[in-house]
């Protein structure tokens, strides 16, 4: 499962790092979006971010072709607010797949609807390998060596 994620940060992040998000899950960083400096004193960054939530499995079929074409419909539009998705937008579907906006294929307005058809590019779930490298990675980093001459 992969979710969209802000985050405040000073200091260094990683593809392929680990973080506990606000919930209290452990998540790896699959992807960095989008990062802008911040004003705010304790943070020097403010990042966007696709994260994999360790131990859930998202339902991916890397056999099938990542790019899909999708046609939404806004009805009664005049009424509605925001209808668009902005190309290189990212959004995280109901099955826990993260697709990217790539291309807007056509654009049809009638009586007031209007009709989409999209092109989505998948961004993969990483695999149960990467993501157990990437969490074992983080708790080696948080041992120290100890001599063990100091044992005898």
């Amino acid at each position: 499962m992969q979710e969209q994620v802000v985050i405040y940060i000073s200091g260094d992040l990683s593809v392929g790092d680990t973080l506990t998000l606000d919930d209290g899950r452990l998540g790896v960083v699959t992807r960095i979006l989008e990062i802008r400096k911040c004003k705010n004193e304790d943070y020097q960054l403010w990042m966007e971010l696709i994260v994999q939530i360790v131990g859930t499995v998202a339902d991916y079929d890397a056999e099938e072709d990542p790019v899909t074409t999708v046609e939404m419909d806004y009805l009664n539009c005049r009424t509605t607010g925001e209808y668009f998705l902005k190309l290189g937008e990212t959004i995280v579907g109901d099955d826990g797949i993260t697709f990217i906006q790539t291309n807007i294929l056509s654009l049809s307005c009638k009586q007031g609807d209007l009709f989409m058809e999209c092109e989505d590019f998948d961004l993969p779930p990483w695999s149960q390998e990467e993501m157990e490298a990437a969490v074992k990675k983080d708790r080696l980093s948080t041992f120290d060596v100890i001599d063990g001459a100091a044992n005898e």
